[in-house]
């Protein structure tokens, strides 16, 4: 149910009950009247005890009441990039600690003291695991779908030996270390180590249990951990364990807020999974455990950021071009529903900036700022395409509209009525443009101008996405390069179509930065905390006008 229908709903009941009081003021009250009040006083008393359970209900779960915030979205999930929509409208005033509209109070946010990860598999590509492998006291062991469901009890004994509890709870089994083991299933005590997925580290393991489920004769795995845990494999796959401590701390609030923020709108109900552990959400269990991030993690234990008394979406990325985005690079995204993420520049200044035209953003990336990551390589780039296949960039766009319907515009064209096979092909190519930029200077819209139609892809990955051949060599301002194989560094790009009379050949950029641009820059984080700033004011800097809570 909309919260604008429930407020209507709220509003109308509470008009009809005034003019009912009004009423019975007036006129006194006879005997249908006393009628109508005996059947009243229940009905009044169940709804008062049903919004009074809901409120319970509402705060054991973590999420404000229906009815607490009229106007409120933080509970819609958002389509595409990103997950949460922040507080919304609606005029407050504080008491105590605790928010409150239109007279009625909101509970404070506490932080959850678990969370549930989807294990993906081993390239990222599927959340389906064909079996689970395990290593255990004296060898591995396997499981499989068929195992669990015909065997179980033997599976389970056998499980047991090698040091290992298996439980099954209705249509889902529950797999934990065994109490008493202390050695053979994993790295330390209590670790489930899974041989059958592979990260950067090699043969990852996993604190807390796992959950599994069948689904298509493959199974689904959930890790159960608490939040503290969870960030302790989080941090070093997310930023350099070698990265200063006020940085890294940083990193610890951002990431516990950013699973907060999931949390509010799980990415899996199905499996009652909050996220999962790829680049969608966080990467988690990537790299292995590193004494430093484990400090930065303890060091900020329980400290989130919180906008409007809700946890704050934090997203975070690489390095900046010197410029910080709002919510346009993405498409769908209300910007006056996130204020503390801004267009501002990465410097002393910290000014706002407005670079939605060519030839003002080509101004900027080619002009020199004392910009806090100027020195970084990524700060700029470059790189030459030559040749543009039609057929590849026809197979990427209907890669996109399969995600995404409404990320691809057939210029002239309801898509949206169209099957992904139904897209008519661009025929050859006649160029390529950047056709809407936000105000930080991103690439949000790029234009394919072909001989048969046109095309174009929303969104800043999109660009990113559609403008890498898969075998494109960059060149970073300090000489190094890096082969891109899926996307291009940023969408903070200059396109320049390079063409033989009228024929298009290639294409030519000039960027800079890597990553979506939104919320803290990690690199710009590091270098704030060498010249002395602390993780609160670093994040403060970056997430503007937010709130912090602390433990009590």
């Amino acid at each position: 149910m909309g919260m604008q229908n429930d407020a209507d709903r709220r509003e109308a009941l509470s008009r009809a009950m005034r003019q009912s009081s009004g009423a019975g003021g007036r006129r006194g009250m006879g005997p249908g009247h006393r009628y109508i009040g005996s059947v009243l006083f229940p009905c009044l008393l169940f709804v008062a005890l049903l919004c009074g359970g809901m409120i319970l209900w509402s705060y054991a779960n973590h999420k404000p009441p229906f009815y607490v915030l009229v106007g409120d979205r933080s509970g819609d999930s958002a389509d595409g990039e990103g997950q949460e929509k922040a507080t919304g409208d609606g005029q407050e005033y504080r008491t105590d600690g605790m928010k409150e509209l239109s007279g009625q109070v909101q509970i404070p946010y506490e932080v959850p003291e678990t969370v549930r990860v989807l294990l993906m598999n081993s390239d990222f590509s599927s959340v389906y695991h064909e079996q689970l492998v395990l290593k255990g006291r004296a060898g591995e062991i396997t499981i499989t779908p068929a195992a669990l469901r015909e065997t179980f009890d033997e599976v389970g004994e056998q499980l047991l030996q090698e040091g290992f509890l298996l439980e099954s709870e209705g249509e889902r089994y529950v797999l934990r270390p065994h109490e008493a083991d202390t050695e053979g299933t994993g790295q330390g005590s209590g670790r489930l180590r899974i041989l059958s997925i592979s990260r950067a580290c090699g043969t990852p393991s996993y604190r807390g249990c796992l959950y599994l489920y069948m689904r298509d004769d493959q199974l689904i795995l959930v890790n159960e951990l608490s939040l503290e845990e969870y960030l302790y494999n989080v941090l070093p796959s997310e930023m350099p364990a070698s990265y200063h401590e006020e940085a890294l701390k940083a990193q610890a609030v951002c990431a516990r807020t950013y699973a907060c923020a999931v949390m509010e709108n799980p990415r899996y109900p199905d499996f009652d999974a909050h996220l999962d552990d790829s680049t969608s959400c966080q990467m988690y269990g990537n790299l292995e455990e590193h004494e430093n991030t484990t400090a930065a993690v303890e060091q900020t234990r329980g400290e989130i950021l919180l906008f409007q008394e809700r946890p704050v979406s934090t997203y975070y990325y690489s390095t900046s071009c010197g410029i910080g985005s709002d919510m346009s690079v993405w498409q769908g995204f209300a910007v006056e529903e996130y204020p503390y993420l801004q267009s501002r520049s990465q410097n002393a200044a910290h000014e706002a900036l407005q670079l939605t035209d060519d030839t003002e953003f080509a101004a900027y990336l080619t002009a020199e700022h004392e910009d806090v990551e100027s020195a970084y390589p990524w700060y700029r780039w470059s790189c030459q395409i030559s040749g543009v296949n039609a057929d590849t960039l026809y197979e990427r766009l209907k890669e996109r509209y399969q995600v995404k319907q409404e990320s691809v515009e057939l210029v002239g064209m309801d898509t949206l009525q169209l099957q992904v096979n139904e897209l008519p092909h661009l025929g050859r190519i006649r160029t390529l443009s950047i056709d809407a930029r936000s105000s930080s200077g991103c690439a949000t819209c790029l234009l394919i101008e072909g001989e048969n139609c046109s095309y174009r892809i929303y969104g800043e990955y999109n660009v990113r996405y559609l403008l890498c051949d898969g075998e494109t060599t960059v060149t970073r301002q300090d000489g190094s390069t890096a082969v891109m194989r899926t996307i291009l560094p940023s969408a903070y790009l200059i396109l320049t179509p390079l063409l033989d009379k009228e024929e298009l050949i290639g294409y030519s950029i000039v960027g800079g930065g890597y990553g979506h641009g939104v919320g803290m820059s990690q690199n710009g984080a590091d270098t704030l905390a060498a010249l002395g700033v602390g993780y609160r004011d670093i994040l403060d800097y970056y997430y503007i006008g937010t709130e912090w809570k602390t433990p009590n």
